[in-house]
């Protein structure tokens, strides 16, 4: 369907909404290697920072997320480097890191 992808998008923004991040990662994660979208990869890119963040349990698990945030960010950054929201997260994943 024409709509799915966009239906993934919303419904992934959702779920990040909600903080579940798991399944919003999951949703929105296989939208990224389809489309190479700027906005997917910065929306991935925070939602994987913000996993990070709120993990208090497991370190690993926290440094993985941050991780993947962090490689979501460059690719938004490097698809579009004039636009200052990808820019933005990006520095702020590298501060935290």
């Amino acid at each position: 369907d024409t709509h799915y992808p966009e239906a993934a998008f919303y419904i992934g923004l959702i779920y990040w909404q909600q903080n579940n991040y798991e399944q919003a990662l999951a949703v929105l994660t296989p939208l990224a290697d389809e489309l190479k979208l700027t906005s997917v990869y910065n929306t991935l890119g925070a939602i994987a920072v913000e996993a990070s963040r709120a993990e208090k349990k497991d370190k690993a698990k926290a440094a993985g997320r941050l991780a993947q945030g962090i490689d979501f960010l460059k690719k938004a950054s490097e698809s579009d480097p004039e636009d200052p929201e990808s820019r933005f997260n990006y520095s702020v994943g590298l501060f935290l890191t």
